[in-house]
């Protein structure tokens, strides 16, 4: 499994799913590893800077937690390999369950919500913009605008494909890939 990689705090940060790691490429070139405690569950997934400044990242069970300078701590558990991870708006963690087609809410303190979404979805990325969170499927046409009080709007592609990451730019726009056709497509509004 390849890294997922974060830039944030001066450095770049990702995870080693295969080696249980999380590390930092700071500006100069060095690169720190902190192994991840078996404790916390295998397989380090995607990453996200949290609200607190930490670096949040998904296991194979659940969510784990990180500092800047390596104390670990289990967050919470109760998600058979949630996928992406990402700070929203309202300064709780957003994740993505693709076998459970669900995303997850969570607050700091580690109280957990889940979100049922479309069947045979298969939520992928998800990323915060224009105060909503954005979740893309990778078995489904279509792109998911979902509230910080979960109320869940789908927005239809024109398209069949196998949507991937999803980002804001500056202009507000939502932009995702879509793997299958090899296109990038943006959703204007909200």
């Amino acid at each position: 499994m390849a890294p997922f990689w974060r830039a944030w705090g001066g450095a770049l940060w990702y995870s080693r799913p295969g080696n249980g790691a999380i590390g930092r490429i700071a500006t100069t070139g060095q690169v720190r590893e902190f192994p991840v405690p078996a404790r916390l569950g295998s397989y380090p997934g995607w990453i996200t800077a949290g609200p607190d400044g930490a670096i949040w990242f998904t296991v194979s069970d659940g969510i784990a937690r990180m500092t800047t300078s390596g104390t670990f701590s289990v967050v919470w558990k109760g998600a058979n390999y949630p996928g992406a991870i990402t700070t929203g708006p309202d300064g709780n963690l957003w994740f993505t369950v693709p076998y459970s087609d669900e995303v997850g809410r969570l607050t700091p303190s580690g109280h957990a919500t889940l979100f049922r979404i479309a069947t045979n979805c298969y939520p992928g990325e998800i990323g915060p913009g224009a105060g909503f969170l954005w979740v893309t499927c990778q078995n489904l046409s279509l792109v998911y605008r979902i509230s910080t009080n979960g109320a869940i709007t789908p927005i239809t592609v024109p398209h069949n494909g196998n949507l991937g990451g999803i980002a804001q730019a500056p202009n507000g726009a939502m932009w995702f890939s879509d793997l299958a056709h090899g296109l990038l497509a943006r959703i204007t509004g909200s």
